[in-house]
């Protein structure tokens, strides 16, 4: 018959099953041999951990339960006293693992159900789920690819409970790298992301606005979005009259008069006028380029885009009706494509608005770069007078002309603005009107033109008889 002085109690030697240490953390069931054997429950000494389950020979083999002291569990496999083959953790913090275990740490494949409702289904190694799995969010939002120490890291696709779909790079749950995003309002991004945002080149596309942004981005922005529409030409220099008056200054600012563009009612204008998406900038006086030059770059840019050879530049300078601001500069939006801008023509410059009204709103019948009339509401954030008739197309009177933009401007080449047939209408006390782009929500800019003034009523060109 076996006795409890049978079973080691020394520390050196160990304590046996029926000793000091089975009386006090052991009760179930045991071997032929004293051994723990069959289904019991072992308290471990530090209090934390108590084993209830299978025995064999000793060790915890079969099917058991390891419970801890912070309310935390697993319920599964054990093989030779380890946690081994497939179990069920549930963790302190409300996440629930099913699936392989080797060695006590999640290894193999399972799946962890979150605490707020999220789950995880991919290969663990180690305690953390590596390699290609799929993430599904409480919100919806799902998400299948590369995963790196339970986080999403490398290559895969969220797909948004909004609608919105990203495929590409990852790092610590992030959208990082290169990637795409179609988004369910129908814009679409691709390139350079950090951090979840648009980071570097980049291609955009705002489908309602039918704008293209090609080119660098920051902080998820373009980083050249105007704010304001300007219209500007060039004309010749005369050095002598340069060397009197002394040179301008960058941005087109002058103390002299704003000169008045001169027009011949039925006849095109022979210097090309260029219409730019622009934004102001803090010009370094180290690196100010002459207006002029930035004007024929622009026109260069879009008559290239457009296939067209681009026109000649003019050694000038650069007339501008509204200057930039001393130590500033006119930067053209050269990102943009496909934003669609409005000429029109009215007797006096745009002033504010009556504080009780945010916007203007007119209704013009307007000419499409294919030729065809349409009626258009041209929004404005400034008052207007009323329109005035811009040009003819067979022998029917328009108000304005809608134009694409390329790298953010449209140059008008040999513009006719007015026609005999509407002088009396043209007629301004002043002997000048203005020109006026808008591209809401952008502010809208005006350049000064030349109309007939009252002195000419009786010197109206005549129509040609048909």
């Amino acid at each position: 018959m076996l006795t409890s002085s049978t079973f080691f109690t020394s520390a050196t030697k160990g304590c046996g099953t029926r000793g000091i240490e089975l009386d006090r953390a052991y009760n179930g069931e045991h071997s032929a041999t004293g051994k723990r054997h069959g289904h019991g429950t072992y308290t471990y000494a530090n209090g934390f951990f108590v084993y209830e389950g299978a025995f064999v020979d000793g060790k915890k083999h079969g099917l058991g339960r390891l419970s801890m002291k912070d309310g935390a569990f697993y319920e599964g496999a054990f093989v030779d006293d380890e946690i081994q083959g497939h179990g069920l953790r549930h963790f302190a913090n409300g996440n629930v693992y099913q699936g392989e275990f080797q060695l006590g740490q999640m290894h193999g494949e399972g799946i962890m159900y979150l605490i707020d409702g999220g789950t995880i289904r991919a290969p663990a190694v180690m305690n953390a789920f590596q390699g290609t799995g799929k993430y599904h969010f409480v919100n919806g939002d799902r998400y299948s690819g590369n995963l790196l120490q339970s986080k999403i890291a490398g290559r895969g696709v969220m797909e948004y409970s909004c609608g919105d779909r990203y495929e590409g790079d990852w790092l610590a749950g992030k959208r990082h790298g290169s990637g795409q995003c179609s988004y369910s309002n129908g814009n679409h991004y691709k390139g350079m992301w950090a951090k979840d945002v648009f980071e570097g080149e980049g291609y955009l596309v705002e489908a309602f606005a039918g704008i293209v942004y090609a080119g660098l981005f920051a902080n998820g922005r373009p980083t050249t979005i105007p704010s304001k529409v300007n219209l500007f030409y060039t004309v010749e220099d005369d050095p002598k009259q340069r060397a009197k008056k002394g040179a301008a200054p960058p941005g087109g600012k002058n103390t002299e008069p704003v000169p008045i563009l001169p027009n011949t009612l039925g006849t095109p204008i022979s210097t090309a006028i260029t219409l730019a998406v622009q934004r102001l900038v803090q010009q370094p006086a180290a690196a100010k380029q002459p207006p002029a030059a930035a004007a024929a770059a622009a026109a260069a840019a879009a008559a290239a885009a457009a296939g067209k050879a681009a026109p000649t530049p003019l050694e000038g300078v650069t007339v501008w009706n509204e200057p930039a601001v001393e130590g500033m500069a006119w930067q053209t939006a050269g990102m943009e494509q496909g934003r669609f801008a409005y000429l029109s023509l009215h007797a006096a410059p745009p002033a504010p608005l009556p504080e009780d009204r945010v916007l203007r709103a007119l209704l013009a019948m307007t000419q499409l770069e294919d030729g065809s009339l349409r009626l258009k509401l041209l929004l404005l954030e400034m008052d207007v007078g009323p329109l005035l008739p811009l040009a003819r197309v067979e022998n029917e009177a328009i108000h304005s002309i809608q134009v694409q933009l390329t790298h953010g401007c449209y140059v008008f080449n040999n513009l006719s603005v007015g026609c005999p047939e509407d002088f009396d209408k043209l007629q301004s006390a002043s002997g000048t009107g203005v020109l006026l782009a808008t591209a809401w929500p952008l502010q809208s800019g005006f350049l000064k033109i030349g109309l007939p003034d009252a002195k000419t009523r009786n010197t109206a060109p005549k129509a040609e008889k048909k």
